[in-house]
């Protein structure tokens, strides 16, 4: 994808879309279950499970599949995690994509990344959380709140199977990578923030939102928002 405009449209018909609120009690594998071709889920969460659960649950149902992560911040434990599941051959491919300041915000965990992650993770000006999980069977596309990292305060995600939504958006990832830096300690954060001015070329337009087939009734929600944050982990925006 060449990088002519600033801002890509995105419209489509979701018919299959199911509407989840997780209690403090349900794991990610509970709280999305079995998701077929073509469907949508969106969740919201008091924190209790990160996009590690979620890549986790997504691969259960892809199998091995290449992997591409949008985030501002990461984690040491879910490194760690990303960095098994590339041995055991879980993952075919990883690319990474995190924001320019992480390099001086979290030097210790940097030096991680250029252990365990070389060549596989560069710095951009980026605040996008977003997950690809795909292969020649599947397409996930999640868009969330999420960090590479647990964090136990309300989150959202959106998880959308289909190549449409996942080509828009692996044209979007690529389009960055092609223009950004490996991480590397030698660099200013001014050059990893030399991508601020990308723009995209393409408008994708395809049919609008259809919410007709949604059969959906918010008083029949039967949930408890009794979620425990005695967590005092740091908080990221």
């Amino acid at each position: 994808m060449d990088i002519k405009k600033k801002a890509l449209s995105y419209k489509t018909r979701m018919k299959k879309r199911f509407l989840r609120i997780a209690t403090d009690q349900q794991s990610c594998a509970e709280v999305l279950g079995d998701i077929n071709h073509g469907q949508t889920v969106y969740a919201f969460t008091g924190g209790q499970f990160g996009v590690i659960n979620i890549l986790s649950h997504l691969l259960k149902i892809t199998g091995k599949a290449d992997v591409k992560i949008m985030t501002w911040s990461a984690g040491d434990a879910d490194l760690q995690y990303l960095s098994d599941m590339l041995k055991k051959s879980i993952i075919k491919s990883l690319q990474l994509l995190i924001d320019f300041s992480f390099p001086t915000r979290q030097p210790q965990y940097c030096k991680k990344i250029l252990t365990l992650f070389p060549k596989t993770i560069k710095a951009t000006n980026l605040h996008a959380k977003i997950l690809i999980v795909s292969n020649e069977n599947w397409h996930f596309t999640v868009l969330t709140s999420m960090n590479l990292n647990q964090n136990r305060r309300f989150e959202n995600l959106e998880i959308v199977e289909g190549n449409e939504m996942t080509k828009f958006h692996l044209d979007i990832f690529q389009a960055i990578w092609k223009n950004s830096h490996f991480i590397d300690e030698k660099l200013k954060a001014s050059e990893y923030k030399s991508t601020k001015n990308i723009m995209f070329e393409d408008e994708v337009e395809a049919a609008d939102f259809d919410f007709d087939d949604l059969d959906f009734d918010f008083d029949d929600l039967d949930f408890d928002f009794d979620f425990d944050f005695d967590d005092t982990s740091e908080i990221d925006f």
